[in-house]
């Protein structure tokens, strides 16, 4: 058998270049765009997923493209300087947890009674993670004052491998592919922390803590378990519990600090949920709450001191603009808010460059309304918005699957938890859109029962929240506990759910 030639994404996942995708070179998502020469032919492929204003630039799929026929490429989208949308929600209650003691070389410091170091400066620092199916986000937090020195977030480089966890699972069939996801992810994260301390003349010595949170995939890929058993019925996670490690123990670099990573709960609820739980207090309430995340994988949950139901669905990654024929991830340029009909505004205004979750969830929203968009979902063309970005039929049908994914969700959750709307307090929106969702949008959508319109509250991203909480509490016995309290809903073999989920996929429901 021939040796298969190497295509130009190959040669880009083997050098770990930030390219999205998707579909890991089937030629089926059109993401993996760079930039040719234009007078380069195009192949069928090309044809079928790139506009004609895309091929006339010059931009072309490294997918379909051998990797011998070019010497240098460039990158459609700078996935290196995404934007957080929101601040991060840090606790009330920021009283640093350190007692701290003068002495004649500084700062002997004690973390309830436990030494762990000195330092000569009166700054402590930590570092929280948000490790996203799609973006991730990395936090430096002065904690003896409690604030927030600076943020990095970028896309998540396994999604060169995939967009969903099902596609990483899946590339992640031999020890060195498993080994290559892991090294990918711990190497982003080591890099952003180094550059974090650097830009702002930190010593590494005064960080202490490093906490991280992110889905059951994610923690496996980040400590190089194999994750198959998660994509296989009964879908069982053998490695839930909390882990606590020194750093060097899992980035492989020499720092004086700890690292500790959230427990998950099972194959499908990972510890961003966990960790949002934690940050919203909603295992300590006595009246309901309702969280839902607006990822990759739409985490609901549903609950209060005494009992916490939880769900995943399978919302896919459209809200972060993934699957979307002209979606990217909230960096400079992508399109965050629309008015009908054609009045927008892009993150850093820069040049319009394509559309992220909160600019689409707007954009349908609209469409919607001016009867573009048929409540049936039903669009007989494609919408342009500039030249070169347009809303198409598919990306509306994107956008459905994943609005009745979590409207099902929601309602199958509280009737598993025998909740009506009405005992509901709050429904908590988290995700990455942060601050920019627009409430009516939301509503428009039909994503939300009406009954809990007026209790919504856009909260950003709780994963990294809940990091926060655990920096300034002293005790954390109410964290570990929180499973215990806690069932799982399968919605993949609830009839009630499939049912739930055909009845929402029209809008304005």
């Amino acid at each position: 058998m021939p040796k298969q030639e190497k295509t130009i994404l190959d040669v880009l996942q083997e050098q770990h270049q930030p390219i999205v995708a998707p579909c890991n070179g089937q030629k089926i998502c059109g993401k993996c765009k760079i930039v040719l020469d234009p007078s380069t032919s195009i192949n069928e492929a090309e044809k079928r997923l790139l506009s004609e204003t895309e091929i006339s630039r010059g931009i072309r799929l490294a997918c379909t493209r051998n990797a011998d026929s070019v010497d240098v490429v460039e990158l459609v989208h700078d996935t290196e300087h995404m934007v957080i949308l929101s601040n991060v929600l840090l606790p009330e209650d920021r009283t640093p947890y350190l007692v701290k003691k003068s002495n004649p070389i500084g700062y002997e410091l004690y973390r309830f009674d436990t030494f762990i170091g000195t330092s000569a400066s009166p700054h402590i620092y930590a570092v929280i993670v948000d490790i996203g199916t799609t973006t991730c986000a990395v936090v430096l937090l002065d904690i003896a004052i409690g604030r927030v020195v600076e943020e990095r977030v970028f896309l998540n480089p396994q999604t060169s491998y995939g967009s969903d966890v099902i596609h990483r699972i899946q590339y992640a069939n031999s020890a060195e592919n498993i080994n290559t996801l892991k090294q990918l992810i711990v190497t982003r994260i080591d890099q952003s922390i180094i550059s974090l301390l650097e830009s702002n003349a930190i010593d590494a010595k005064d960080v202490i803590d490093v906490v991280i949170a992110g889905n059951t995939t994610m923690h496996y890929l980040l400590l190089g378990y194999d994750p198959f058993e998660l994509a296989q019925a009964p879908y069982h996670a053998s490695h839930t519990n909390q882990v606590v490690l020194p750093y060097e123990e899992v980035f492989g670099r020499k720092m004086d600090t700890i690292v500790t990573i959230f427990a998950s709960f099972d194959a499908f609820v990972g510890g961003d949920i966990l960790s949002g739980i934690y940050a919203l207090n909603m295992h300590q309430q006595e009246g309901y709450h309702m969280l839902v995340d607006l990822g990759t994988n739409g985490e609901i949950v549903l609950g209060n001191k005494d009992k916490l139901y939880m769900a995943s669905t399978a919302a896919g990654p459209a809200f972060e603009g993934v699957n979307i024929t002209h979606g990217i991830g909230a960096i400079p340029g992508a399109i965050d808010t629309f008015q009908y009909p054609n009045q927008f505004t892009t993150i850093k205004q820069k040049e319009p460059s394509g559309i992220c979750g909160s600019g689409l969830i707007d954009i349908v929203s609209e469409l919607l309304q001016h009867g573009i968009i048929q409540p049936s979902g039903y669009m007989t063309s494609s919408y342009s918005i500039t030249k070169d970005i347009e809303l198409t039929p598919t990306d509306v049908r994107e956008v459905q699957l994943a609005k009745a994914a979590i409207r099902a969700g929601m309602e199958h959750l509280m009737n598993v938890a025998n909740v009506s709307s009405k005992e509901i307090k709050t429904l908590y929106i988290a995700g990455g859109f942060g601050h920019h969702i627009n409430f009516d949008s939301l509503k428009h959508l039909g994503m939300i029962p009406s009954s809990l319109h007026d209790k919504i509250t856009i909260v950003g991203n709780t994963s990294l929240a809940g990091c926060a909480t655990f920096l300034f509490k002293e005790n954390h016995d109410d964290l570990t506990k929180i499973p215990e309290r806690s069932k799982i809903v399968n919605l993949g073999t609830s009839k009630e759910f499939q049912d739930l989920f055909i009845e929402h996929l029209a809008f304005n429901r």
